[in-house]
């Protein structure tokens, strides 16, 4: 909310502070939006996984494919942010495909971990005997 509040004023007053705070708020923005995509989302970069910087349970069996994500998202999302998008690749702003693919890729990548999370509790329910 911050970084779309001081965009707003850089685009209204237009002096340099203003663009430096926008860019800074923006930036900070942006990770935490990759962590909370990746880490919480996701359930991935785990450091004591005996996957590496992975979750421990994966269903796709080439693990490249959960870092080619990772990486994917990384691009997409700063393809997706206003600033970049605008003064660097002269894109319209109103060009979906950079949402759309970080999108998709995410709702996988989420699924799949909320269809194993559910599963694992499921295990432990059905173990006890309490609802099966």
């Amino acid at each position: 909310m911050v970084a779309v509040v001081l965009t707003l004023a850089h685009l209204s007053y237009d002096t340099s502070t203003l663009l430096v705070l926008s860019l800074l708020s923006s930036c900070c923005a942006t990770l935490y939006q990759l962590y909370w995509d990746v880490v919480v989302d996701w359930g991935l970069l785990q450091q004591n996984s005996k996957n590496p910087w992975l979750r421990d349970n994966l269903i796709l069996r080439r693990k490249y494919l959960y870092y080619i994500s990772m990486v994917l998202l990384l691009l997409y999302t700063i393809l997706e942010s206003h600033f970049l998008i605008h003064f660097l690749f002269s894109f319209s702003i109103s060009n979906p495909s950079p949402k759309l693919v970080r999108r998709t890729i995410g709702r996988f990548v989420r699924y799949e971990f909320l269809k194993i999370t559910n599963f694992q509790f499921l295990v432990r329910m059905c173990s006890g005997r309490m609802f099966c």
